[in-house]
């Protein structure tokens, strides 16, 4: 994985961070290890996830598999991309519908889409 990736992404490392704290005592009362797997909308990506995936691909490479390394980590890196666009995708259709519900009403608050005239045609 490219160090510039880990570079910029500070968000994701801020939360990574908040994982971590929030979820430690769970990871080692059932003595496991935490990896927080946290990206930023843009798809700057924590450490822990890299390692994470870079954990699953090796585990991939070990068990002789039908694909190779490299395709593992691509689908992997595909796949995160993917619930990453969809995920943006809802939250600027969620905006959207909620500019639209306000407009609505202020323009029923104003007493209508025509300011309370009646038109006559």
């Amino acid at each position: 994985m490219s160090a510039v990736r880990i570079a910029s992404a500070a968000v994701a490392r801020e939360f990574q961070q908040r994982k971590r704290k929030k979820y430690s005592e769970t990871a080692t009362r059932h003595e496991a290890l935490l990896l927080p797997f946290s990206v930023e909308t843009c798809g700057g990506m924590a450490p822990d996830a890299i390692t994470l995936l870079d954990t699953i691909s090796e585990a991939g490479k070990e068990h002789l598999s039908l694909w190779s390394h490299a395709q593992i980590v691509q689908h992997m890196l595909c796949s995160v991309a993917i619930a990453i666009q969809k995920g943006n995708a809802m939250a600027m259709l969620s905006a959207y519908s909620a500019a639209v519900v306000r407009a609505s009403a202020a323009v029923v608050e104003a007493g209508g889409e025509n300011g309370g005239r009646e038109e006559w045609v």
